[in-house]
């Protein structure tokens, strides 16, 4: 007991005020940082224009809506801001000496709309790429598999329309990406992975997609990156969606809020089912012959709730949220399971408290979540029936405060720290497994300055119950803007512990897991970014990322000298970088996006292993984006390319590289007071059946036909 209350004391900490000295206070100029916000959505608006035209002062404000101004006077300052799709907007702003004012400017969707920009601006320190509310409901997507895959550096891995989805970013395999939702981990404790087809995209808010080693802001499994998903936010608006499309697939979905007194509120569900039955042919490697694929049926439902107000001390925050579903595993095509089935469950609470003031802001963040999942099939192609349940109880609490300083060239310093205790009930894991766990984190990190050029500093040690180990990751970053164009460079580390399954996985014909697996670790990593952004009648962003960030010891699933597969540690070198472009053009009602990724991950031939591409991880991807909104017309039109992959490390029988293309036309009717969408989408117009993952086909073309009512919003 007493070691779990010094535990808590240590997350708790931070949250509390710290007071800092207001003497020299005066000596100081003031500043300016400000988040620009859709006045309806309340979600954040990047990349917006923002001038203090009297001071001569002009920026674009982040991936995450957030701008500022420093050395600014004291007085009385107008602030405009500019972002196509809206309506400009003034602010006065009241400035202290050495002080920071916070605001929050709120921009109003004008007439004409315009399909928002996807992705596309490095944050302070790595590139970070983030889908608002309105992308979400232009991208077609009902997962957030399905939304992240036109990322630069993410590649999803399927293994079916209906199957899980996991992502890979910059190479990686899928235990080190970490998939926080609403702070969460989703990360299963057993495999390391988050299946990200369980999370719908209709009760997210928004998806930031954040590459590269982030162990110093995350803790563990953040080795190649981390996807940060927000649930909706408390709002007054209601929306009903329909869709249908082939394979059988149909949904619904519904949300309403409202405010009650001093709260606002949002509730909403989706019911998902899909028939996933289609014919298809062998490849040649296989056999060729042809097949009909059976047992690859989904059906889904997620409930959710949010409510929440403003305080004196601050703002609190409720989130519920309630996802099941359950789909059959067809497996390969050449060894079909007929009976196999998935079924998952998953629970969460959540509370937020957090206030923002000049001198920063605080958080205080509580969780409780219950997962299932559970395996079976009665009759598999080979080894004996399985019947395996996994169930895991987690409680969390975190905390953060950010404070403003003047001293010595730092201007803001940060700590955060995070408990989390989890319970594993796994039939699938032998005697040894753990059945609970504690695992807490503590960090610290700063923002300064050094002439022009701007510095940031993250440290973090965690504490991994599994292994018994303390790990202590970093970031440094430095960044310089020359009018529209940022430099930046970081340095980072980052690590990545053996799931439970790598360790303990209850031995079967053919597989044995490995209890003397060494965590993943990247102990350098060395990125460079450049990024520009134009606003205007032609509104361009671009940027380019390169980096080196080796992996010792990766943990990869292969065959011994009895072909017998068992996980393994591997040394990796891994580099590469992303392009992407992205353009507007306000005249025309066009937008359109490019970007190419190379992520060349090779196994290290000193290590005894051939220096040829790790298995499934295509080095070379790239997507297109084009999208025409002619009055109420929304024309789409876009291409995918997944690049040549390894099944073996050698680089015979490699799968060769592929495209897709997907199409769809959406049009607004203003029927009465409401504004009704509808759309039809194709996907694989040309009938593409390849896949990434050999054995698992594809059913080639199919569509999707979607309605979309909301109440009419005044201009």
């Amino acid at each position: 007991m007493m070691r779990r209350l010094l535990l808590l004391a240590v997350v708790v900490a931070p949250s509390l005020d710290v007071a800092i000295g207001d003497g020299a206070a005066a000596q100081w100029p003031g500043e300016i940082v400000g988040t620009i916000v859709d006045r309806e959505t309340r979600h954040v608006v990047p990349f917006a224009t923002v001038e203090a035209a009297e001071l001569g002062l002009m920026t674009t404000a982040g991936s995450d809506g957030e701008f500022r101004f420093k050395a600014i006077s004291s007085g009385t300052h107008v602030i405009r801001v500019q972002r196509l799709g809206y309506r400009s907007s003034e602010i006065t702003v009241k400035v202290a000496h050495g002080r920071i004012t916070r605001v929050t400017v709120e921009l109003t969707v004008a007439t004409v709309a315009v399909d928002p920009v996807v992705a596309q601006s490095l944050n302070r320190d790595a590139a970070g790429f983030q889908l608002d509310r309105a992308a979400i409901e232009r991208s077609g997507a009902t997962t957030v598999g399905d939304l992240i895959d036109r990322v630069p550096g993410v590649v999803v891995r399927r293994t079916g329309l209906a199957g899980p989805e996991y992502a890979m970013i910059r190479g990686s395999g899928a235990g080190g990406v970490l998939v926080l939702l609403d702070g969460v981990a989703i990360n299963d404790p057993v495999t390391g992975a988050a299946d990200l087809s369980t999370v719908s995209v209709s009760s997210v808010e928004s998806v930031t997609v954040e590459v590269g080693a982030r162990s110093a802001r995350y803790g563990p499994r953040a080795r190649a990156g981390v996807i940060v998903v927000e649930s909706r936010r408390a709002g007054t608006s209601t929306e009903v969606v329909l869709g249908a499309g082939s394979l059988g697939s149909r949904d619904a979905s519904i949300e309403t809020g409202n405010a009650i007194g001093a709260w606002r509120w949002s509730a909403g569900g989706l019911v998902s089912l899909a028939d996933g039955e289609f014919d298809y042919r062998l490849p040649v490697r296989a056999g060729g012959l042809s097949g009909t694929r059976t047992n690859a049926d989904l059906g889904r439902t997620n409930v959710f709730g949010t409510a929440e107000r403003d305080l004196r001390i601050g703002r609190l925050a409720f989130r519920a949220a309630v996802e099941t579903g359950d789909r059959g595993l067809p497996g390969k095509a050449f060894a079909p399971s007929f009976n196999a089935r998935q079924a998952f469950d998953r629970v969460r609470l959540h509370a937020n408290w957090n206030r923002e003031s000049d001198g920063g802001t605080s958080e205080v963040a509580f969780h409780s979540a219950r997962q299932r999942l559970e395996h079976r099939d009665p009759e598999p192609p080979l080894g004996p029936a399985y019947d395996d349940e996994t169930t895991v109880d987690e409680v969390g609490l975190r905390s953060s405060i950010t404070r403003a300083v003047h001293r010595g060239g730092v201007r803001e310093v940060g700590f955060d720290g995070d408990f989390r205790y989890r319970a594993v009930d796994a039939d699938g894991l032998d005697e040894r497994a753990f059945d609970d766990f504690n695992d807490f984190g503590v960090g610290a990190r700063a923002i300064g300055d050094l002439g022009d050029i701007e510095l940031t500093a993250q440290a973090r040690v965690d504490r991994d119950d599994v292994t018994d180990a303390w790990f202590f990751s970093h970031a440094i970053g430095a960044g310089v803007t020359t009018g529209r164009l940022r430099l930046e460079v970081a340095h980072r580390s980052a690590f990545n512990p053996p799931a439970l399954g790598d360790l303990f996985f209850d031995a079967a014909i053919g597989v044995a897991p490995n209890p003397d697996l060494r965590p993943e670790r990247v102990v350098s990593e060395i990125e460079f970014g450049l990024s520009a952004h134009r606003s205007g009648d032609i509104a361009l962003a671009v940027g380019a990322s390169m980096y080196r960030a080796d992996v010792d010891d990766m943990i990869e699933w292969a065959p011994d000298f009895r072909f017998i597969w068992s996980p393994q540690n591997f040394d990796v070198l891994r580099r590469g970088g992303e392009v992407w472009l992205s353009a507007t053009i306000a005249e025309m009602d066009l937008t359109a996006d490019l970007s190419y990724a190379n992520a060349q991950v090779r196994y290290d031939s000193s290590e005894g292993r051939a220096d040829v591409q790790v298995v499934y991880r295509p080095q070379h991807s790239a997507q297109s984006r084009v999208v025409w909104t002619p009055g109420d017309w929304r024309l789409r039109a876009e291409s995918r390319y997944t690049g040549a992959r390894t099944t073996a490390p050698t680089e015979a029988n490699q799968l060769p590289g592929f495209w897709t293309f997907d199409v769809a036309a959406a049009r607004l009717w203003r029927v009465g007071s409401l504004d009704a969408e509808t759309e039809l989408a194709i996907d694989r117009v040309s009938g593409e059946t390849q896949a990434l993952i050999f054995g698992f086909p594809e059913p080639g073309r199919r569509f999707r036909v979607q309605l979309r009512i909301r109440p009419q919003t005044s201009d």
